[in-house]
């Protein structure tokens, strides 16, 4: 196998500890209840799934929405 000189770079993990997890999740639920349009509670889920797993791919939830009901 040919070596590189290329070096490994350290991944960025977010922090996710059950407690942290646990409140972030309570958070949401809170703030999911008060909202009433299917874009914002889909919005606020690609949010909440960004607290939790880190950078999460905005045009993913975009593509979900496109399927969303329309108030």
């Amino acid at each position: 196998m040919k070596k590189t000189k290329l070096t490994e770079k350290p991944s960025r993990i977010p922090d996710i500890s059950e407690q942290n997890i646990s409140q972030k999740f309570k958070e949401y639920i809170d703030q999911i209840s008060q909202l009433n349009n299917e874009a914002a509670k889909a919005q606020r889920f690609l949010l909440f799934l960004k607290d939790i797993f880190g950078d999460v791919n905005a045009g993913f939830i975009e593509l979900q929405k496109a399927g969303c009901l329309t108030e």
